[in-house]
């Protein structure tokens, strides 16, 4: 009674380490260290402690995948070919799970369906977008870009609320409307600023000089080329200008008279 021994408890393969508390012939009582008593615990089931199984080895470490768990990642939901964002969960036996960032959980994702989220560095702001977002985020009403369900590319839109959580209301430009967008996916609108000077006007046609004397026919194309204006010159399908008329006169008008009245009429 009082020694040191180490039993099979209830007849199991294991050794637990005790000590014997009373004797009964060939059985014995044990109180194991752990707080557990057994009665009548037959004598092959028990031997000195000194003759303990050395100590177990130390159990292996946690796996570790090439990706922490809480690293922001994308990954190729259920193997298809696109990639979303969302940050690692847990790793165990070569597989991942993964938390999306819209909300959507995935487990056993293999690792060559995950990669490392490329975040682009945001464009700096403008001195007016710059002192619009103050440090406490971006009001209603401000123009700013926002990554569409977290996607990378910056879509323009204008904030319509901001949430007691830190997230805001979007309406994008384009009619879409967006809740719950986290401030990491939000900056301010960038603002272009264009150094290119609107072209200046043609200048105007200069304004064509009145003929004087005899007017030939050449001289009535020359002088409509001359008119200000798009799309300016003679035009004469009928021949009006080879024509002498007489207009109700007894006399008919010379060619020349004729290619006078058409100058006027231009």
């Amino acid at each position: 009674v009082g020694a040191k021994v180490e039993a099979r408890y209830r007849g199991k393969k294991k050794w637990y380490a005790g000590e014997v508390t009373k004797a009964d012939g060939d059985v014995y009582s044990v109180t194991y260290e752990d707080g557990d008593v057994e009665d009548g615990v037959a004598e092959e089931l028990i031997r000195a402690v000194e003759e303990a199984a050395p100590a177990p080895a130390p159990a292996a470490a946690a796996e570790e995948g090439k990706y922490a768990v809480g690293s922001k990642v994308e990954c190729r939901y259920k193997g298809k070919k696109r990639y979303y964002p969302g940050r690692v969960a847990s790793y165990s036996g070569g597989e991942y799970s993964i938390d999306y960032d819209d909300g959507e959980k995935e487990s056993g994702v293999a690792e060559e369906l995950i990669r490392v989220l490329e975040e682009a560095a945001p464009a700096p702001a403008s001195a007016s977008a710059a002192e619009e977002a103050t440090s406490d985020g971006f009001e209603a009403g401000m123009q700013v870009e926002a990554r569409y369900k977290g996607k990378k590319k910056w879509y323009k839109g204008t904030v319509m609320k901001r949430n007691d959580n830190g997230t805001y209301e979007i309406m994008y430009d384009d009619g879409d409307k967006e809740s719950g967008v986290a401030a990491d996916f939000v900056k301010a609108a960038e603002v272009v600023a264009s150094d290119e000077a609107a072209p200046a006007p043609a200048p105007a046609k200069a304004a064509a000089p009145t003929p004087t004397g005899a007017f030939t026919r050449q001289d009535l194309y020359n002088y409509a080329d001359t008119m200000p204006g798009p799309g300016t010159g003679a035009w004469d399908p009928f021949g009006l200008a080879d024509q002498s008329w007489a207009f109700g006169e007894s006399t008919p008008f010379s060619n020349e008279a004729t290619i006078g009245f058409l100058r006027h009429a231009e």
